[in-house]
C-alpha cells in the first residue's frame, strides 16, 4: 500500500525514524513534543540524535496514524507494543483512529506502525483506503 517515493528515512545512531506520507494527514503530535526530534521548518525535520532513544521512542509512537516507525540499531529490543486492549477513537468530522494489537488488510511489512496504530478513512473519499488521507476535510464531512 505504501508508495517508496513517500518514505523518508531520518538517520540517527541509535535508531532510525522513518516518516510514511502515504499514511501522514498531519494531525501534529510529533510537533508538540517538548524536546528537538522534530522541528517544522529545520532541515531536517526530524533529528534522532538529538534526544535520547527512550524520547524518540515516546514521541514516535504518540503518531496516531502510524506514519511514524522506528528502527532500532543498539539491540535494545522492541520500539512499540500493542496496547492491552484495542480501542476505536471516532473523531468529530474525522477518520477513526485505532489503537491495539491490529491486523489491516493490505498492509506490507514496510509499514509496521500499523500493526499498532491507524487513522481509518470514515467519509468514504479517501484515495488510500482504508487509511484516511485527509479527504474528510476536502468535502466538508460532518459527523459527530
Amino acid at each position: 500500500m505504501s508508495d517508496d517515493d513517500q518514505k523518508f528515512r531520518y538517520e540517527g545512531k541509535d535508531a532510525d525514524v522513518v516518516w510514511d506520507g502515504s499514511l501522514c494527514i498531519h494531525v501534529g503530535e510529533c510537533g508538540r513534543a517538548a524536546n528537538e526530534l522534530f522541528v517544522g521548518g529545520r532541515q531536517p525535520w526530524c533529528q534522532p540524535d538529538l534526544v535520547g532513544i527512550d524520547e524518540v521512542i515516546d514521541v514516535v509512537s504518540r503518531c496516531p496514524t502510524g506514519a511514524l516507525s522506528i528502527e532500532r540499531k543498539d539491540g535494545g529490543g522492541a520500539t512499540e507494543s500493542a496496547a492491552g486492549r484495542n480501542t476505536v477513537h471516532v473523531a468529530n468530522n474525522g477518520p477513526l483512529y485505532v489503537q491495539g494489537d491490529l491486523d489491516v488488510d493490505g498492509v506490507g511489512d514496510d509499514q509496521p506502525a500499523v500493526a499498532h496504530r491507524a487513522a481509518l478513512c470514515r467519509c468514504g473519499a479517501s484515495k488510500n483506503k482504508p487509511f484516511c488521507d485527509g479527504q474528510h476535510a476536502q468535502i466538508g464531512f460532518e459527523a459527530d
